[in-house]
This record gives structure tokens, C-alpha cells and sequence, in this order.
């Protein structure tokens, strides 16, 4: 899966985790994850993407905070997490994004900013 440029499943009924292996896909560029059950961390692993343009995990049931991982990508321009269950602050690391033109995260339980 080293080629796969575009993981496009939603609309399912997915309910594992995504996997840290995620990282390994280097040419990804668009992952549609929405509308599922996904659960379990987002992964770090996807701030290190090198042409990840699209991230779509919204309306599943991700918890815990954002990983600030994220925010070391330069190449996402959206990035959608709404309707989860992501909890605790934004960090700031995200809008160190150059290429971040969409982010989407309402519809979480988050609570301001964090400087990490």
C-alpha cells in the first residue's frame, strides 16, 4: 500500500483504530475516514506525511486531545475532526500549517488553545 495515493472509506461502519503503520504510506495524499465508528487515538504518525494534502476523520468516535504532531505537516491544507470526541486544548502547533486553508473542528469537547 506504499503507492496508495487516495483512502477513501467513508461512510462505513469501520470501528477499529487507525494504525501508527499509517505513516509508512508516503504517497498519501487525500484519507476520508468520516462518517464510521473509528475510535482510538488520531494518529501522530500523520503529521509526518510529506504530501498529505486532505485529512477527513470527522463523525467518528475519536478520543482524547490532538496529537500536536500534526502541526509539523507541510502539506495539509484541510483538515476536518468535527463530531468526535476529541477533549482538552487546540494546540497551537496546528496553525503552523502553511498550506492549512479548511479546519474543522467543532462538535468536540475541546477547551481553548495549548502551547504544544
Amino acid at each position: 500500500m506504499s503507492m496508495l495515493q487516495n483512502l477513501v472509506i467513508g461512510r462505513n461502519n469501520f470501528t477499529s483504530i487507525i494504525p501508527p503503520s499509517i505513516g509508512n504510506m508516503s504517497r498519501l495524499l487525500i484519507l476520508q475516514l468520516g462518517w464510521n465508528n473509528f475510535s482510538g487515538k488520531i494518529p501522530p504518525e500523520l503529521g509526518k506525511l510529506p504530501i498529505l494534502e486532505g485529512v477527513f476523520i470527522h463523525s467518528n468516535q475519536f478520543p482524547g486531545e490532538i496529537p500536536p504532531e500534526l502541526g509539523r505537516s507541510s502539506s495539509i491544507g484541510r483538515l476536518y475532526m468535527n463530531y468526535n470526541k476529541i477533549t482538552g486544548k487546540i494546540p497551537l502547533s496546528i496553525f503552523n500549517i502553511s498550506t492549512l486553508r479548511k479546519l474543522g473542528l467543532s462538535r468536540n469537547q475541546l477547551s481553548g488553545f495549548s502551547e504544544s
